[in-house]
């Protein structure tokens, strides 16, 4: 990097996503106000995003301690989607690479998880069995009140990075309420 060059975005995309989910937005995202460029890098993990959120979690974290290592950046934009956010989010948080992410921008992020119709009950358990077996273990663990998202959101209190949430009222699979981060 040179001492003039602005600070890298890295996408992160969601549930059953990939790098190919930012095509369009790349382009907007390489330039910046006073007409320099910004490097645009993308990570990609779990499996499309399917695999548990820990494992997701660790994988992502290991991207950015790789991509500061080779390419010499202090930190890092990140601009993530869906379940990317709620990602973002818990990588932000972690001492190992909190310290590498600058901003976090959430397109209709999951910063919370994802309320289901049987979020709360006692069915749930089974609900989110039957999910995992059919779709994989991210998008039960996604589900508010599911173990696993109630262990990652209990790291992210302590998060100080910035969070722009961008959402819609439109969103079929992520409500305003979960796309808006915890205070």
């Amino acid at each position: 990097p040179t001492p003039s060059e602005p600070t890298p975005v890295v996408v992160v995309h969601g549930t059953v996503g990939g790098r190919g989910n930012f095509n369009r937005l790349v382009p907007f995202l390489r330039t910046t106000f006073d007409a320099r460029t910004r490097r645009v890098f993308s990570v990609s993990y779990g499996d499309a995003g399917t695999t548990a959120l820990k494992e997701s979690l660790e994988e992502i974290e290991e991207h950015l301690v790789e991509l500061h290592e080779a390419t010499g950046f202090d930190s890092f934009d990140l601009v993530a989607h869906s379940q990317g956010g709620l990602q973002s989010l818990a990588v932000a948080s972690r001492p190992r690479a909190g310290h590498l992410v600058r901003h976090i921008v959430g397109l209709g992020a999951d910063f919370r998880g994802v309320r289901m119709p049987w979020s709360g009950r006692p069915q749930a358990e089974m609900f989110n069995r039957v999910v995992d077996r059919l779709a994989g273990p991210a998008f039960a663990q996604q589900i508010a009140g599911s173990p696993e998202l109630t262990e990652v959101l209990s790291q992210t209190g302590t998060c100080m990075v910035p969070i722009t949430a961008i959402a819609t009222k439109y969103d079929r699979m992520v409500p305003l309420e979960a796309a808006f981060a915890p205070a």
